[in-house]
């Protein structure tokens, strides 16, 4: 009976460092994206630069063929 509930711990936990490993590589992968101003940003949207874009609240990230970059969008002065 004690095999079978330590069994279970150690399955928890096992489960625990994984994820806990997949949430550290997550943030390990977005921090090599380079800063950029805003201004810099739409200059390579006009320029026909820009690949991809994710949008996530004020963060922009997107990758051109130099590269990937993250900027942060302005807040708007006017709400709606």
């Amino acid at each position: 009976m004690n095999f079978g509930r330590n069994l279970w711990i150690w399955a928890a936990v096992i489960v625990l460092l994984f994820v806990l490993f997949e949430m550290f590589q997550g943030s390990a992968n977005t921090s090599n994206a380079q800063d950029v101003n805003y201004s810099d940003f739409l200059n390579k949207v006009q320029a026909g630069e820009v690949n991809r874009v994710e949008i996530k609240g004020p963060e922009v990230r997107f990758e051109t063929s130099s590269g990937s970059f993250t900027t942060y969008a302005p807040d708007d002065p006017k709400p709606i």
